[in-house]
């Protein structure tokens, strides 16, 4: 006999029914779920076959949890882990890292053009005018016409040197006001400041003409809003969006972040426009004493109006302040404490300087060739402290492969200069401030674990120009000046939390003029 009916106490025999019908539909709704999760796993495991390891991701931030202090010191903790060749999740965005000289090479070598494009940033997008500029613009004709502007108007060997006599009066007159002060009574001095001036200095004198830092400048109202700009732009350019990495903050990004970018780039693109009117006028009434590299972009727009248009030539001056302001005086700052720290190093240098260039003179750019201390000196700094110690990202235009891992189309590609140049298994002791490990250049250069402007089609431009600079800057410094700390104890050397590497604490010290140097400062 078939058993009784199941039925609950109490209830009709409908309403028992009803009760069943929802167990039902429960139970077809958790096999749904199930199935669902089911082919969610499976195909991120198939998905996954042949990508790079990587530590487990959480829902929605994806790795963003495992970023806590420096950028690049965390995830060289992971590359210890997991081997040089890394996959993360930032929010939803497919990241790969890679930490390793062969990694490196295989990335700017075989995979050069598949991964010569920058990832859309919203920064990107609204300062980069929509990815059109020398530092944003994707790899194509329009970047290959910037990028050979560029290397041929003002990176060029020929080129740098026809500006070293305008950099050379720059860092001139900023000793001068070294030792103004120092004459004064006023030897403490805030060289973060100062250094922000004389690099500023420096290259606006080359692109545009103009000087806007310092206690001499004509037109303060001009001086006030280039510095303001200035300094809007370099923080949006390190301060990340929360939105190119987790698309529910996109929108609000775009409302908030985006109008304030946006804000930036019409005062940005305004005030351009003044400076190149002016220019144009000035040529046009015979008024140009001397050229910087917005005469030669003119001077073009007549053979090829169409690339050397207004809005193009803003780009190009724009894309190279971005570059070439911070990444200088954060190595600037980083070289001097190293020295202040390490004085039997300073004496070294000051000696060189002493015996190729002598207290009758200022050094010049002629001089940086005999002067093998104080260049291996900038090469420990860059070693030790690279400015942007994970460059500037870049973007796979195909799926390629990097260290035998399959990288999708669309995964952003960050090096960790940083990693590789602090590896204990490519550099002995890494953490010790020894210039002479540069003493063989190409030896110690060699295989790419010295990166520190980048590798491939999209490598810094401006590396050439930036040695020079840091080499004159600290030179005169080392040679005009004596150096000590505020107080009896030795520098920090914290580095400041995000993607780049400034100190924690801006570098303050106390100067006083050598007195073997003081005739030659007089006359300055």
């Amino acid at each position: 006999m078939p058993p009784p009916p199941f039925r609950i106490p109490g209830l009709s025999s409908t309403s028992n029914s009803s009760v069943n019908s929802a167990m039902d539909n429960m139970n077809l709704f958790f096999l749904a779920i199930t199935f669902l999760i089911t082919i969610k796993l499976f195909s991120t495991w198939w998905g996954s076959r042949g990508k790079p390891p990587g530590p487990f991701a959480l829902p929605f931030i994806g790795h963003l949890h495992l970023i806590t202090s420096s950028f690049a010191r965390d995830l060289a903790k992971l590359a210890d882990c997991y081997g040089p060749v890394i996959f993360l999740r930032f929010g939803s965005r497919p990241v790969v890292v890679v930490s390793s000289p062969s990694a490196v090479e295989e990335c700017f070598s075989k995979n050069d053009v598949v991964l010569a494009n920058r990832p859309q940033l919203l920064v990107g997008k609204c300062l980069g005018d929509n990815f059109d500029n020398l530092g944003w613009a994707p790899y194509g004709s329009h970047w290959r016409n910037a990028r050979r502007f560029a290397n041929t108007e003002l990176f060029a060997s020929g080129r740098l040197n026809y500006y070293a006599n305008v950099r050379e009066l720059e860092i001139y007159s900023f000793v001068k006001h070294l030792f103004r002060r120092s004459v004064g009574g006023h030897r403490e001095v805030k060289l973060r400041k100062e250094f922000v001036d004389i690099v500023s200095n420096c290259l606006l004198a080359m692109l545009i003409g103009k000087r806007y830092y310092g206690e001499d400048v004509t037109g303060l109202e001009d001086s006030k809003q280039f510095r303001e700009n200035i300094e809007e732009m370099v923080h949006f350019i390190t301060t990340p969006a929360l939105g190119d990495f987790l698309p529910i903050f996109r929108w609000i990004d775009s409302q908030w972040l985006g109008r304030k970018m946006k804000a930036l780039a019409r005062k940005k693109d305004t005030f351009m426009q003044r400076l190149i009117d002016e220019r144009r006028k000035m040529h046009e009434n015979g008024g140009v004493e001397t050229k910087c590299v917005l005469d030669a972009l003119l001077s073009n727009q007549s053979a090829d109006p169409d690339f050397y248009s207004d809005k193009n030539i803003k780009g190009i001056i724009d894309a190279l302040i971005a570059a070439g302001v911070d990444t200088v005086y954060y190595t600037l700052e980083w070289a001097l404490a190293l020295l202040m720290n390490n004085p039997d190093i300073m004496k070294k240098a000051r000696d060189e300087i002493d015996l190729y260039v002598g207290h009758d003179r200022m050094i010049q750019e002629s001089d940086l060739p005999k002067l093998s201390m104080l260049n291996d000196i900038i090469n420990e700094t860059l070693r030790m402290y690279p400015p942007a110690p994970l460059a500037i990202p870049h973007e796979a235009a195909e799926d390629c492969t990097i260290g035998g891992f399959k990288v999708r189309r669309g995964t952003m590609i960050m090096v960790n200069i940083f990693a590789v140049q602090t590896d204990p298994k490519l550099w002995e002791d890494p953490w010790s401030f020894k210039p002479e490990r540069f003493k063989e250049v190409e030896e110690a250069k060699g295989g790419l674990k010295w990166i520190v402007f980048g590798h491939g089609r999209r490598s810094c431009p401006g590396a050439g120009m930036a040695v020079r600079e840091l080499a004159m800057v600290l030179g005169a410094l080392i040679q005009c000046f004596e150096w000590a700390t505020v107080g009896d104890e030795k520098l920090d050397m914290k580095v400041n939390a995000g993607f780049f590497m400034p100190r924690e604490n801006p570098l303050v010290a106390v100067c006083e003029p050598r007195k073997s140097m003081i005739d030659v400062l007089s006359k300055l």
